[in-house]
Order: C-alpha cells, then structure tokens, then sequence
C-alpha cells in the first residue's frame, strides 16, 4: 500500500496551524488572569510620595481623622465611627480631568465607594499642568482602619477603565486610639486650585 505524500502547501498550512495554537497557548499562559483583568491598573504610593498616573500625576499630602470635622464651606460632621480626610495634590497632563473616584480598602478586606455627603472625593478640574490641591473624607470603622488603603483615580462611574492610585495611608491603630479621643472637630481646608483663592 501507498501512503499519499502531502503537498507543499499542505504541509505549510499544518505548520502555520501548530505555531498558531503554540502562540495562543504562550498568550493563555502570561495574559492575566479573568479576576486580574477586570481589575485597574493600579499603581502604589504613600504618604509624601508621588505617584505617576496616565492622565497626571498624584501626590499623597497627609492624613488625619476625628469623630467628628468641620468642612470649611459644609455642615460639621460627626460619627460614630471615625472620619478620615486625605489630602492630596493632582496635576494633570491630560486636558479636562481630575480626580474624582475614591475606594477604601479596610483591614477586613471591606470596601467603602466615596460619593456622597459623608464620604467623598473633592478635587476641582485645573487646567493642565496646574496643580489642585485635593481632600478624600471618608467615614469608617475605627476597628478595621488600621492598615487601611485608599483607592483614587479619575473615572467616578467606573475605576477599571484607567488606572488607579493605592495608597497606603500607614493608619496605625494607636492613630485610631488620637481620633477617637479628639473633642474639637478637625477642620478641612476647601480644595483650590493652585494660584488661585
């Protein structure tokens, strides 16, 4: 019996089928996982460092809590918990944007979105180059903030479209202990836009 001898171009389409199914196979391989992809690019920083994003770049200016603080243009605010306020800067390298989505991450692995009137991201739109001086107030659980992280980035309706800021906001729970114990209301500064009052 006679076995058929394959045609060139036969054997050139079950070689080009073996290097395809060896590149999807490296590509499954090193491509993130369905659970990573869905997640932002995220970028790490701490406090007094600079993080640099796609559309600015970010700086963590400090962090503080209270039961209760006084906005400088809002209602005083006061909770059972404890309130935290970051402050930091955004300077944009893209036109039209700021920050304006905010996430913790406490010590449980819980997370608090901030929008609204008792947790909230504010931070004006300057224009490029310009720097915004920003606060993140968030209300939490004392016995979950030590350790927590705070999740920023420019996209409000939904953060895995862009890249993020995670900072470590270094909350030790002797932090905790100093805010439970404060009487006054810790007053935020309005966020501004460098240059201008």
């Amino acid at each position: 019996m006679k076995w058929p001898v394959p045609r060139r171009s036969q054997l050139g389409t079950g070689a080009l089928v073996i290097a395809a199914l060896s590149v999807g196979q490296v590509l499954v391989d090193h491509l993130p996982s369905g659970d990573r992809a869905g997640r932002p690019f995220e970028h790490e920083v701490g406090v007094g460092q600079t993080v640099a994003l796609r559309t600015g770049t970010l700086t963590v200016t400090g962090v503080d809590g209270a039961r209760s603080v006084q906005p400088q243009r809002d209602d005083r605010l006061l909770s059972p918990g404890v309130i935290v306020v970051v402050t930091f800067d955004f300077t944009p390298k893209v036109p039209e944007t700021t920050i304006t989505y905010g996430q913790l991450r406490d010590a449980d692995g819980r997370t608090t979105a901030l929008g609204g009137a008792r947790s909230a991201v504010s931070c004006p739109q300057p224009p490029v180059g310009i720097t915004s001086h920003c606060t993140a107030i968030v209300e939490a659980d004392p016995r979950t903030l030590a350790g927590a992280r705070l999740t920023l980035g420019p996209l409000a309706i939904d953060e895995r479209f862009d890249d993020v800021a995670v900072a470590d906001l270094a909350i030790s729970d002797r932090d905790v202990a100093t805010w439970k114990k404060r009487t006054t209301p810790l007053k935020v500064a309005s966020p501004t836009v460098a240059g201008m009052s």
